[in-house]
């Protein structure tokens, strides 16, 4: 069963990869010491999807993007994030290992931007309020930073460190494996925090939500609570206390939004 859902989900992703890359504009470069790399991403306007891949290169695609008028043929198109010098809405820049992608178009709130990256690239993407999209995050297994204003989160098959900041939107994660080299924090101000963990996982975790409830299947004291499929086990208040023997600090802390921590199925 488990390598029949792995093919299907294979197939699923080939199948959005081709139809993504009809009439999708392109820009790649390779990583160099992806293990110590780092790619940026800042004030994307549109969706964003990133994916890993089995290369070493960072390839970006989109879709929607606001094309140039006929004027200004011949000309660059420059923006509050400096000039368009990957033809695909962004401008690029490096310093020593980190890749640097800023948003070069602002008004292109319709774009769709797939972003296929080496598994083991550390990633940051921080997102402004104004014509950000959804985030989607798939199959790394490295450090993930996001700071985002605008955007639900989606994130699949990953490992962290994880570290997410989100003013306005929910946070969807569902973690393969958590590391346990370095903490995790994530934190809503006005949103769902959703995460799913596999069975086994251990961890310390510091989980509160001033106005929302706490919603687990894991073994923490539950108390049963409303038509809630989950336990409730707290609400308004800060809950602190271990899983499988302890780990791993996870602090999830949300404000006007309930937590549910759930066992990966």
């Amino acid at each position: 069963m488990k390598t029949i859902k792995i093919l299907i989900a294979a197939i699923f992703i080939f199948q959005v990869n081709m139809a993504f890359s009809q009439g999708a504009k392109k820009f790649e470069i390779d990583v160099k010491n992806i293990e110590i790399s780092k790619l940026e991403l800042i004030s994307l306007a549109g969706n964003v999807t990133i994916i890993a891949n089995s290369s070493s290169k960072i390839v970006i695609e989109v879709r929607g993007l606001e094309p140039k008028p006929e004027r200004a043929e011949g000309l660059k198109r420059v923006g509050a994030g400096g000039e368009d010098n990957t033809g695909v809405g962004l401008s690029y820049n490096k310093s020593e290992n980190t890749y640097t992608f800023v948003g070069a178009i602002s008004l292109s709130s319709d774009a769709d931007y797939k972003i296929s990256v080496p598994k083991s690239l550390k990633v940051y993407v921080a997102l402004g309020m104004f014509n950000s999209g959804d985030l989607e995050i798939t199959g790394l297994n490295s450090d993930i930073e996001l700071d985002v204003k605008n955007s639900d989160i989606k994130l699949r098959d990953i490992t962290g460190p994880t570290v997410i900041s989100s003013l306005s939107g929910d946070i969807d994660a569902i973690f393969s494996k958590v590391n346990q080299s370095s903490p995790f924090s994530i934190k809503a101000i006005s949103g769902d925090i959703d995460i799913s963990l596999p069975t086994n996982t251990p961890a310390n975790l510091e989980l509160s939500s001033m106005s929302g409830g706490i919603y687990t299947d894991f073994a923490i004291e539950p108390e049963k609570k409303g038509d809630e499929d989950l336990p409730y086990i707290g609400g308004g208040y800060k809950v602190s206390t271990k899983i499988n023997g302890g780990g791993v600090k996870i602090l999830m802390r949300a404000i006007s939004g309930n937590i549910y921590l759930r066992k990966k199925k």
